[in-house]
């Protein structure tokens, strides 16, 4: 169907002897279901160009009719009911074509325009438009390389793919586009071969040498084990899924129609040995859970709350965007002593987790997350100390760490006090601006810095951090505070009395969300 065949039509339709007038006068109400048809037949571009070629032929109006424009918000990308009234991050429209001009928006920021004029075998996934345009917009300005990751949607072969492995879940089950639509926008990322290494029964797809911790959902470091949680191809995923269920006693009576996203190994480097993570939705009900090689499958936890629906997978997305939107999550090295190791970290950056405190112009940050992974540890946490104001207001130009208090507290038992001197072998000495790296500070070299000797100091811009771990509990909960004794001047020159600055209590639990 042309669009000179639609003009003709329209025209062949008008009242020959009617004026002007009377033709725009005409009612939609009059006409009956064959114009939007019709119209339904074309793709949205020409139904808008058809609307252009006349005020008063009665295709040209049908063009412009909300019923119009809410089926192809319906068929393209799946919104109907409720949302054809709405654009993809949720804000109210009041006519559905406005809707889908903001829809069709978000289709192309994300590079993904589908080819309108062919016959879609599915409808898009309207609900993690939003959701992938706003976390692109972060990728763009604050995570260039990991946005480079991301793969081109999944191919139709790929989705029926998914849906015949679905049935072999369970003969009558059909993927919810809820769960499936998360690879209508991107399939997944480009993956590095370490992780084909350290499951070699899946065949390498679009895999290249990089970082291991620019995994799409974010990552940490702590000690001599860190990763990230990558977003794992359609295929990929689907090997990964046959791999568990053939491999891991009680995996598929525990998770009979679960299927694999997300994927992790946290042992550091290029190590083919350590703790793994894996994320699985169930293709039915969309619920999340985070399974662990450390864990037997009937201990897999919920990774997302319960909520109404199968929307526990969008939620799960939805709740990681808008943490790295807001700067929960950022763009940062993950591990301290290696300035090139960027990756979205999972250590608060911001928020109600934040703890933080200021002592004589010392603050001291600090928060953790749950590592559901290691079972025995529990938590990592990060703690950064950094000065605040001028030399004149704070009493001294430099500071250094001499030793601190720990107080941990978990429920049910009683409170544990740990004493030491440093952090990690560490003895900052803070200053404006950053911290003093030399042997006085860093006596056993962990830290590299271009040019470093045995005599050298250099200035490292920005707070010091450094991460450890916490022990878990039975009732894993609890809390984490204490004090750190900070010397004015060095402690070989001091240059006033000693203080305590303050660690402020930050909480130790199982969250709701688990990345």
């Amino acid at each position: 169907l042309k669009l000179r065949d639609v003009v003709r039509m329209g025209k062949r339709a008008r009242r020959p002897r009617a004026s002007g007038a009377e033709m725009a006068a005409v009612s939609f109400a009059a006409l009956d279901d064959q114009q939007i048809l019709v119209l339904a037949f074309l793709d949205p571009g020409t139904v808008c160009r058809v609307g252009a070629t006349s005020k008063i032929g009665i295709f040209a109006q049908a063009a412009t009719e909300d019923k119009l424009w809410a089926q192809c918000l319906a068929r393209i990308f799946g919104a109907d009911g409720h949302a054809a009234s709405r654009g993809p991050t949720g804000e109210a429209e009041a006519k559905p074509a406005n809707a889908f001009k903001k829809w069709f928006a978000a289709a192309k920021e994300l590079g993904m325009l589908p080819a309108f004029s062919e016959p879609l075998a599915a409808p898009l996934s309207g609900p993690f438009f939003g959701c992938w345009a706003r976390l692109q917009r972060r990728l763009r300005s604050e995570a260039a390389p990991v946005l480079a990751t991301l793969r081109p949607p999944a191919t139709p072969e790929a989705m029926q793919e998914l849906a015949s492995m679905c049935r072999e879940l369970r003969p009558d089950c059909v993927p919810h586009p809820l769960v499936s639509g998360l690879w209508n926008v991107h399939d997944g990322q480009i993956i590095p071969h370490s992780f084909y290494r350290q499951i070699v029964d899946i065949e390498p797809v679009d895999s290249r040498e990089m970082s291991y911790l620019e995994g799409l959902f974010g990552g940490y470091s702590v000690y001599d084990h860190g990763g990230s949680l990558w977003f794992l191809p359609l295929t990929a995923a689907m090997a990964l899924t046959r791999l568990l269920r053939g491999k891991i006693e009680g995996f598929t009576d525990a998770h009979p129609t679960k299927v694999a996203f997300g994927f992790g190994s946290y042992c550091q480097g290029e190590s083919t040995r350590g703790p793994m993570k894996w994320m699985l939705v169930d293709v039915l009900d969309g619920s999340v859970v985070c399974g662990t090689n450390t864990r037997p499958p009937s201990d897999y936890l919920p990774a997302a709350p319960p909520g109404e629906g199968a929307d526990g997978l969008l939620r799960w997305f939805s709740e990681f965007t808008k943490r790295f939107e807001e700067g929960t999550y950022v763009h940062r090295p993950m591990v301290n002593e290696d300035r090139d190791s960027w990756g979205i970290c999972l250590f608060p950056a911001q928020g109600a987790e934040l703890s933080r405190c200021v002592t004589r112009g010392v603050e001291v940050t600090a928060s953790c997350i749950y590592m559901p992974e290691h079972r025995a540890q529990g938590w990592g946490y990060s703690l950064a100390f950094k000065l605040l104001g001028t030399a004149e207001e704070r009493g001294f130009q430099t500071c250094q760490l001499d030793t601190r208090i720990w107080n941990v507290e978990l429920e049910g038992e009683e409170r544990d006090t740990v004493r030491g001197d440093g952090v990690i072998g560490f003895f900052p000495i803070l200053t404006d601006g950053g911290w003093i790296c030399n042997l006085e500070s860093d006596p056993n070299s962990q830290y590299e810095v271009e040019g470093r000797t045995r005599k050298s100091s250099h200035v490292i811009p920005g707070e010091f951090r450094y991460q450890s771990c916490s022990q878990g509990s039975r009732s894993m909960r609890g809390q984490f505070s204490g004090t750190l004794l900070m010397v004015p001047g060095t402690r070989k020159k001091p240059t006033g009395e000693p203080f305590h600055a303050t660690l402020n209590p930050f909480r130790l639990y199982i969250p709701d969300f688990i990345y």
